[in-house]
C-alpha cells in the first residue's frame, strides 16, 4: 500500500503497514525460479553503512496455480537479511478459465485477486519511496475494486490522520 507525498510527488509506505506487495508476470516467476532462486545480492545504499544484503526466496509451490492453496498464496520473497523485513511477490497468471468463457484479458493471481489486461496496461511510471516503479493502468479503479471509493477519500485510519497540509499521514496518538 502507498500514499502520495506531494511534497516530493512520491508515493510513500503507509506508516501502518509492515510489508510491500508487489506483482509480476508468470514468465518472470519461472525465470527466477530457474536462475535466481535463494541467491543473495547487496546494495551499497545512500546513508545505509556497509550496505544492505537481499535473498530472493522462491517458495517451492509457486507452480500450483490454485487459489485454494491458501498456505501458499506468495510465491515469492525478496527478504532483507539484516532486519527480516520483506517484499511479498505474487504471480499474474492468465486466468485460464474465464478466458475459455469469454473474457480474452482475463488475469488472476493465488491471492484470489482478478484483472483484465487493460487494468494493469499499459503500466505507469510512478516513483515510490525515491525509486521509479512501474503502477497499473487503472490504478484508481484497482484500488476502488480492492477497498471500496471510500478508502481514496478517508482521512483516518489506522490511529493515523492524514495531513492535507503536507499530505503525510502521521499517527493520532
Amino acid at each position: 500500500m502507498y500514499h502520495s507525498d506531494s511534497r516530493t510527488d512520491m508515493l510513500q509506505i503507509f506508516p501502518w503497514d509492515n510489508d510491500l506487495d508487489v506483482q509480476i508476470s508468470e514468465a518472470t516467476i519461472h525465470f527466477l525460479a530457474d536462475y535466481y532462486n535463494m541467491t543473495e545480492h547487496h546494495f551499497d545504499i545512500p546513508n545505509v553503512k556497509g550496505g544492505r544484503t537481499y535473498m530472493l526466496e522462491i517458495n517451492p509451490n509457486y507452480l500450483v496455480k490454485s487459489e485454494k492453496d491458501t498456505l501458499n498464496k506468495i510465491d515469492a520473497r525478496w527478504i532483507d537479511m539484516s532486519s527480516g523485513l520483506f517484499i511479498d511477490i505474487t504471480a499474474v497468471r492468465k486466468d485460464e478459465e474465464k478466458r475459455s468463457q469469454g473474457n480474452p484479458e482475463a488475469l488472476t493471481c493465488k491471492d484470489k485477486h482478478h484483472y483484465d489486461e487493460s487494468d494493469i496496461f499499459p503500466l505507469r511510471e510512478s516513483l515510490f519511496e525515491g525509486v521509479t516503479v512501474k503502477i497499473p493502468y487503472a490504478y484508481t479503479y484497482l484500488l476502488e475494486e480492492e477497498y471500496s471509493a471510500k478508502a481514496l477519500t478517508r482521512t483516518s485510519f489506522y490511529g493515523h490522520t492524514f495531513n492535507e497540509h503536507t499530505k503525510i499521514w502521521e499517527s493520532a496518538s
